[in-house]
């Protein structure tokens, strides 16, 4: 493995760390791409889909990192669980809200294009949405699944929920055993419901079937913060992608697919995946490597910074939106060309307006960060 040279971590503990903004910018722009633009596929780019695998990964190693850093402290609870509720809360209720309440009293017809989603509704309320999922073994009965992507903010909520317990109560040594007794579970449970022949949804939205990504997070920010682990870290990360990158080709001309619901993917290509996003994020932290270059640039940062909202907001402006800008592109007469318009259309919309959601709503929340 001479060839392939280790890496130079430059990482400090509670700084702001510009390459994290643009490794989520690259996260939600692969989710866009996934949902938002159909027409592509017509290129192979199937694969899109590990999006929300990078953003598991590094909310794994963000969150981490945020209670390593404060464990001890005589306000950790408080201070996390107000500083991530002000975060996340606000935007994500006040959409429940609007779709819930205030749009049906609008338009009655509302609650019959979308009944599953108002008969469940306390599983959103709740952010455990995923798990509905789960019991049912299908996606939402809907028309237009609007909703369905809060599978995986319900999972970062519930890893929000009890990690800071976990952290707290173990030390170093024992919170690396955990995070590789997740790993081991997530495999095993989605092995499980492959023998079993359940819906591949069941295994792609239950927690603790999907928590290998996550964990592999935090076992990065847990040896990054250790001098003689974070040279481990430098030395093997590569060989660890490069291998990734091999595995994942390998699987994807077993399966003869890119999709999340092939069994190849369910049972191990998950995984696979999670260790892939893990070394590109070492790879990010690094001195002068491509990687942290490639992130550090303006355009990823920009949409790393606006990538909250652009998730919560995307699947309505696209489902919405998307025939009626077909109808209104009908002149174009190739049909590629008049999807990608109408999938590009749609996207600015959303892109629009999660930005001025940002700088009218989340940021003044966010203001009251200050006095906690």
């Amino acid at each position: 493995m001479n060839f392939i040279k280790p890496l130079a971590i430059l990482y400090k503990p509670n700084t702001h760390i510009p390459a994290l903004d643009g490794i989520r910018g690259f996260a939600i722009l692969l989710v866009l791409l996934y949902h938002c633009f159909p027409t592509i596929y017509t290129f192979g780019t199937g694969l899109l889909w590990i999006g929300v695998d990078l953003f598991f990964v590094l909310s794994g190693f963000l969150i981490t990192g945020i209670l390593l850093e404060s464990k001890g402290d005589a306000n950790y609870f408080r201070s996390f669980f107000l500083k991530r509720s002000l975060r996340i809360f606000p935007l994500y209720y006040l959409f429940l809200f609007v779709f819930f309440i205030i749009v049906p009293l609008l338009a009655t017809e509302w609650i019959k294009d979308y009944a599953f989603y108002y008969e469940n509704q306390w599983w959103y309320w709740l952010y455990i949405p995923n798990w509905l999922i789960t019991f049912q073994n299908h996606w939402p009965p809907v028309l237009k699944p609007i909703l369905d992507h809060f599978w995986s903010l319900a999972i970062e909520e519930q890893f929000y929920l009890f990690w800071p317990f976990v952290v707290f109560l173990l030390n170093r040594m024992q919170l690396m055993g955990i995070c590789c007794y997740l790993i081991f579970q997530s495999i095993l449970l989605r092995n499980i419901f492959a023998n079993l022949e359940l819906d591949y949804t069941s295994s792609y939205v239950f927690t603790f079937a999907r928590l290998d990504s996550i964990c592999l997070g935090s076992i990065v920010a847990i040896l990054i913060r250790n001098e003689n682990q974070k040279r481990l870290l430098e030395k093997w990360t590569p060989v660890v992608l490069y291998t990734c990158i091999g595995l994942l080709g390998c699987i994807i001309i077993a399966a003869k697919s890119y999709n999340s619901k092939h069994e190849y993917f369910i049972r191990f290509g998950y995984t696979v995946v999670a260790f892939l996003f893990a070394s590109v994020l070492v790879h990010a932290l690094s001195d002068k490597s491509k990687v942290k270059t490639l992130a550090e640039h303006k355009v990823l940062k920009w949409f790393g910074k606006y990538s909250y909202g652009i998730y919560v907001y995307h699947f309505i402006f696209y489902l919405l939106m998307i025939e009626y800008i077909h109808k209104q592109l009908s002149f174009v007469e190739i049909p590629f060309l008049r999807g990608l318009l109408a999938s590009l259309i749609s996207t600015i919309f959303n892109v629009g307006f999660a930005f001025i959601s940002w700088h009218l709503f989340e940021k003044q929340v966010l203001n009251l960060k200050k006095y906690i």
